[in-house]
């Protein structure tokens, strides 16, 4: 058997792997696994690896993240309902007023991400960009269209997996379905161009960012520990 074969079936054993259960496999994407490189001063430990971990070597990490990472099957889905007056509306890539009003919302629901247009510009540039799964939710009036939630997710066509990056919701417009329906509509969109999709968050996080996943359909219980040494 030649080398080249070789790489073959080793890569075909990994995607095998990899897709039967992504979220114990790795603590990222495999896309993002392979194009970012891991500063050395940063431990990544599953949560069977944490446990078993000496309590006197986790001492000498001044911060440690607790995040999950969970899968949807693809298989049934919710229908992604509006209230009336709104709708979703698939994010223009040719209009700076779209990167503004992204922005926007980003800014406006984290107070601790520091992201700019150039970013997300550079995004569709990446190997995983598909144009159909940046949208927004539109509130409609006699006016103007008002934007009160934004969405972002990629594809990756080696892995056929669906990945959920982004779900913002204006805060003033949470907890009235708008989240779970933007989900929906991202994991439809997602539907007949990949086996399953996964999305990961912080564990601590105050708006307990699972609680929604879990309403729409994801499955799985994979916690990574992202470790900082001093």
């Amino acid at each position: 058997m030649d080398e080249n074969n070789i790489v073959w079936i080793e890569a075909g054993k990994l995607q095998l792997s990899y897709q039967r259960n992504p979220c114990d496999y790795s603590s990222l994407p495999h896309w993002k696994e392979n194009t970012f490189q891991k500063p050395d001063y940063i431990k990544i430990f599953h949560e069977d690896e944490w446990i078993k971990l000496p309590e006197n070597m986790k001492e000498n990490f001044r911060k440690v993240d607790k995040f999950f990472r969970i899968k949807h099957p693809l298989e049934q889905i919710d229908i992604p309902n509006l209230s009336k007056g709104y709708k979703f509306r698939t994010f223009n890539p040719d209009s700076e007023k779209d990167y503004d009003v992204a922005l926007k919302i980003i800014e406006l629901s984290y107070s601790n991400i520091d992201i700019t247009k150039e970013t997300l510009k550079g995004y569709l540039k990446s190997e995983v960009y598909e144009k159909n799964l940046w949208v927004f939710v539109d509130e409609i009036n006699n006016k103007e269209n008002i934007s009160v939630a934004f969405g972002m997710a990629d594809l990756d066509p080696y892995m056929n997996e669906g990945i959920l990056e982004w779900i913002q919701v204006l805060p003033e417009y949470r907890r009235k379905g708008f989240g779970k329906a933007l989900v929906c509509e991202l994991l439809t969109r997602m539907k007949g161009k990949a086996r399953f999709a996964t999305v990961s968050g912080d564990c601590n996080n105050i708006n307990n960012p699972i609680n929604l996943y879990r309403k729409c359909g994801f499955i799985g219980n994979s916690i990574w520990y992202i470790a900082y040494e001093r």
